[in-house]
């Protein structure tokens, strides 16, 4: 079953499950951010991808230079595996991770979860990559993105959505950082 199909069937439950008032509200959210202009802030294709280190899930500093070096980097923020959404698409990410090492792309998972959260989610979901914990943004949950950096640091791809309900096909992202050529074995 593809990510899409997945997120549709999450869709069509929740969207059963979610009283009317809850649902309007969570909408009216959504409609917010796009309102605001917010998706027009994050980071476009060719601008420079800013550096980061931060910890995995299991305590260790992952920089992004260091996996640069290697080759082209896939970095998908998420909400955190609390989120139905957010844990489809890290499965989905997961399900083809093989693909992505084959291809030379490394790819990462950035959420503001919390460290045990991240380690759980990790164990639970048997993840092949690391699932970063950005503690910085407590109490605020990022709109889910994902972006294809290349090895000058500069992104290639950039995908954003405010509806969280919606994320962007592994497969495709995969296409784009194999665009950008193999990492030096």
């Amino acid at each position: 079953m593809t990510l899409e199909e997945t997120l549709s069937q999450l869709r069509e439950k929740f969207g059963k499950m979610l009283p009317p008032e809850p649902a309007a509200v969570m909408d009216g959210h959504i409609g917010l951010l796009r309102e605001s202009g917010a998706v027009s802030q994050i980071l476009k294709t060719g601008a420079p991808a800013p550096p980061f280190t931060v910890k995995n899930q299991n305590g260790e500093d992952v920089s992004s230079l260091d996996l640069l070096t290697r080759g082209p980097l896939v970095v998908s923020f998420t909400r955190g595996g609390w989120c139905p959404y957010c844990a489809a698409e890290v499965r989905a990410l997961n399900d083809l991770y093989d693909q992505y090492q084959q291809a030379g792309v490394e790819l990462v998972v950035l959420s503001p979860q919390s460290a045990d959260r991240a380690k759980k989610q990790a164990a639970d979901d048997k993840l092949k990559f690391n699932l970063l914990v950005d503690d910085a943004s407590v109490w605020q949950l990022p709109i889910p993105a994902r972006f294809v950096i290349d090895t000058s640091g500069a992104i290639r791809d950039a995908k954003a959505d405010p509806d969280y309900r919606y994320r962007p096909d592994p497969s495709e992202t995969l296409a784009v950082a194999k665009s950008l050529g193999l990492r030096n074995p």
